[in-house]
C-alpha cells in the first residue's frame, strides 16, 4: 500500500480552501487522525504519524490559558504527523510549527472535524479509490457552476481553491506540454494549466478542462439559441405574422434591442459570388464594430438588417456609410433601404426596401444602396411598364432616335441623355461629352428632326425625359436585371 503524506491529506481529505501555513515537510507520512479532547488526556491513543484535528473550543476547555503556541511548543518531540486547526492561526503559532518541524494546516471555518477524520480514514483505506471521488467531487461542483451562471475565471478560482495553485485557461494552439486539453466538438480549444508534481493536480486540471468543454457547449448552444433568435426577430416582425409583442419585446430587451426605437429595413443582396453566410458576418462585425445593436435575418434571399439609426432623419447616411465600408473590404451586394419607423411599420417598410433593392438593381445596376426616394419617377413608371399608352408614348418620343441609333457611328441618344442632364445647358454639355459647340448644337436640330420634338419647349423636353427613362428600364429588363 502507497504511503499517505500530508500533502495526499491536505488535498485529497481536508475540505477545500484548507491552507499550508507551515508546509516544509507536507511529505511527512499519515497512520491517521487524533481530534484534541478537551479534558485530559488531550490526546489519547497516540501511536504516532497522527494528523492532530484542532479547534479553539477543545484548547479553551482544555487549559483556559492554553492557546495554539503553547499547545504546539508541548508537542514537541511527540510522533505526530501535522496540525490541522481551526479559526485564526496567529504568527507566534506558525513560528512554534516552524520551530518544531511540524507541518501546520488552516481548516476552513465551516470544516467538521468528524467528517475530516471520515475522509482521512478513507483515503488511508484507499488512495486511488479516495482521488477519484476527490475528483468526482471536484467536477461536480464545476459543473455546477458552469451550469448556473459561472464563467471561465470563476472555474479558475474554485480550482485553485481545491489545488492551492494558480490555475490558468491556455486558450488556441493544441499541443500544450503543460496543460490538460479543452476539448470542444472534437477540436482542442485551449488548455488547463496547474503546475506541481503531486498527481492531484494534474487530475484537478482534468476535472477543469472537462467542465470548462462543458461551459462552452452551454455558451455554444445559448449563442446558437440567440442567434435563431434574432434571424426570427428580424423576419417575424416584417412579415404582418401576429405575435405576443410584449413577450417578444422583453426576450429582445435582455439580448441588447431596444424596439421601442424607430427602426429602419435594410435588405442586402451579395454580389460577386459572395456567399450570405460571409456577408452576414461582415456586416454582423461592422455593427459591433461601431457598438449598433441590430437584429439580422434572411428575406427573398437578401441579408435583412433592422437598422435603429442614431438620428431617423439621417438613416440614409448612417446606412450608407455602413454599405461603403462594406465594398472597401471587398463585401459587394446591392442594397435597398426604408425610412426609420415605428415597430408596426416594419412590414410596409420591408416591401418598400425590396422594391428599392429589385427595381434599383435593374435601373442602376448591382453594387448600389437604394431607396424608395433614389428611385423616384422610375417606380411609377414600372408600375406602368406594360400599359399600350406607355409603350406609345415611348414610340412616339424616343423610338425613332433609338432606332436610327442602330445605325453605324449612332451618338444622338446619348447627346440627348447628357443635354437633358445638364439641365439644356449648351456648354456643360458639350464640355461632358468632349465635343465642340457647335457639334452639339448639329446634333440636337438632327433630334428634333428624327423625333418631331422641339427641345426649346418645355413640354417636348419633358416628354423627352421620360421618354428617356421608359428607355432605361426597357434596357433593364433586357439586361434581364
Amino acid at each position: 500500500m502507497a504511503t499517505v503524506t500530508v500533502e495526499d491529506v491536505l488535498w485529497l481529505a481536508l475540505p477545500p480552501g484548507s491552507v499550508p501555513l507551515v508546509g516544509e515537510t507536507l511529505n511527512r507520512p499519515v497512520t491517521g487522525s487524533i481530534l484534541l479532547r478537551p479534558t485530559p488526556p488531550a490526546l489519547p491513543n497516540l501511536r504516532g504519524g497522527e494528523l492532530v484535528l484542532i479547534s479553539p473550543a477543545s484548547l479553551a476547555a482544555l487549559d483556559e490559558g492554553l492557546d495554539l503556541r503553547r499547545f504546539i511548543e508541548r508537542l514537541v518531540g511527540a510522533p505526530v504527523a501535522g496540525i490541522a486547526a481551526l479559526g485564526a492561526i496567529d504568527e507566534e503559532a506558525q513560528m512554534a510549527a516552524h520551530g518544531a518541524g511540524f507541518p501546520l494546516l488552516l481548516l476552513p471555518e465551516e470544516a467538521d472535524l468528524r467528517e475530516i477524520q471520515r475522509e482521512i480514514q478513507r483515503l488511508l483505506n484507499d488512495r486511488e479509490a479516495q482521488m477519484e471521488r476527490r475528483a468526482a467531487q471536484l467536477f461536480s461542483t464545476l459543473t455546477r457552476e458552469a451550469l448556473h451562471g459561472g464563467n471561465l475565471p470563476a472555474l479558475l478560482v474554485t480550482l485553485r481553491r481545491w489545488t492551492g495553485r494558480e490555475a490558468r485557461y491556455l486558450p488556441g494552439r493544441p499541443g500544450r506540454p503543460a496543460g490538460v486539453p479543452v476539448v470542444v466538438g472534437g477540436r482542442q480549444v485551449g488548455a488547463i494549466q496547474i503546475d506541481g508534481a503531486h498527481p492531484w493536480y494534474r487530475l484537478a486540471a482534468e476535472q477543469g478542462a472537462a467542465a470548462f468543454a462543458l461551459l462552452l457547449d452551454k455558451e455554444r448552444a445559448v449563442q446558437a439559441a440567440e442567434d435563431r433568435f434574432r434571424g426570427e426577430l428580424a423576419e417575424m416582425l416584417v412579415s404582418g405574422m401576429s405575435f405576443d409583442l410584449e413577450a417578444t419585446m422583453r426576450r429582445a430587451t435582455d439580448m441588447g434591442y431596444d424596439l421601442s426605437r424607430p427602426h429602419a429595413v435594410l435588405l442586402l443582396l451579395p454580389e460577386n459570388s459572395i456567399s450570405p453566410e460571409r456577408l452576414e458576418t461582415a456586416l454582423r462585425r461592422e455593427l459591433e464594430r461601431t457598438g449598433q445593436r441590430a437584429p439580422l435575418g434572411r428575406r427573398a434571399g437578401a441579408i435583412l438588417c433592422l437598422y435603429p439609426p442614431a438620428v431617423p432623419s439621417g438613416i440614409g447616411e448612417e446606412l450608407r456609410a455602413i454599405h461603403q465600408r462594406l465594398l472597401a473590404a471587398g463585401f459587394t451586394s446591392s442594397g435597398g433601404m426604408s425610412g426609420a419607423g415605428p415597430l408596426e411599420s416594419l412590414p410596409a417598410a420591408a416591401g418598400e426596401s425590396e422594391q428599392a433593392l429589385l427595381l434599383g438593381r435593374r435601373i442602376f445596376g448591382p453594387g448600389h444602396l437604394v431607396s424608395a426616394d433614389d428611385l423616384g419617377i422610375y417606380r411609377l413608371l414600372l408600375l406602368l411598364n406594360d400599359r399600350p399608352e406607355v409603350q406609345e408614348f415611348y414610340a412616339r418620343t424616343i423610338g425613332r432616335l433609338v432606332a436610327y441609333e442602330d445605325r453605324p457611328n449612332g451618338d444622338l441618344l446619348q447627346t440627348l441623355m447628357v443635354y437633358c442632364a445638364k439641365l439644356g445647358n449648351y456648354t456643360r454639355a458639350a464640355e461632358a461629352l468632349h465635343v465642340h459647340r457647335n457639334t452639339l448644337l448639329y446634333r440636337l436640330r438632327r433630334i428634333e428632326q428624327i423625333t418631331g420634338m422641339d427641345l426649346e419647349n418645355e413640354e417636348d423636353r419633358l416628354a423627352l425625359q421620360i421618354g428617356l427613362r421608359i428607355h432605361r428600364l426597357l434596357q433593364a429588363r433586357q439586361r434581364g436585371g
